[in-house]
């Protein structure tokens, strides 16, 4: 898959090709330059989330706490699928939550479409939502579809390939900051 068929929310998300970068925010909101935000990157260098609790990479927020603020609402997504949508020759993601934590990713992608092989700067569970992918970990090669599940610790170099139009949630957990 080339670059352009991925979105840049993607490209630059803190999952892809394990950046160390993104390992230095004390926020847990991407690394220092590169916070997504509301759907945008900040790449000055001084993240500051808007709206509640304004989080800087110092892991102050604005409520005297630690590290990011955390609120105690149950986050909910009804509809999964229905998030992205399977576009001819394309790889689609987008964000559905960003919580302390974790951060989940949906991607659709066409029959053909891949996430070349890339490692991770954190543990991640991949999900088949619908269709059939492939994906290869370490020396292992697994058919994943719906109602299945594969786990990849931090480092472990693996690719996604849909055998046929996919949706697959990609679950992205943040250690917990002391």
């Amino acid at each position: 898959m080339s670059e352009e068929t991925m979105s840049e929310e993607t490209m630059s998300d803190e999952h892809m090709n394990g950046d160390p970068e993104h390992e230095e925010c004390q926020c847990g909101h991407g690394g220092e330059g590169h916070c997504h935000h509301d759907g945008e990157s900040k790449h000055d260098g001084e993240c500051k989330r808007v709206g509640e609790g304004e989080c800087h990479h110092d892991g102050h927020c604005e409520h005297g706490s630690q590290g990011a603020a955390e609120t105690l609402e149950m986050g909910c997504v009804e509809d999964l699928t229905g998030m992205v949508s399977i576009q001819e020759h394309a790889t689609v993601s987008r964000t559905v939550m960003h919580q302390a934590g974790g951060n989940v990713v949906v991607f659709s992608f066409d029959t053909g479409e891949e996430l070349s092989e890339h490692t991770a700067a954190m543990p991640v569970f991949v999900q088949v939502l619908k269709g059939r992918i492939h994906i290869h970990g370490g020396d292992k090669n697994v058919e994943l579809v719906p109602g299945g599940m594969v786990y990849f610790p931090t480092r472990l170099p693996h690719a996604v390939k849909a055998l046929e139009p996919s949706i697959m949630m990609l679950t992205m957990i943040t250690p917990a900051r002391a």
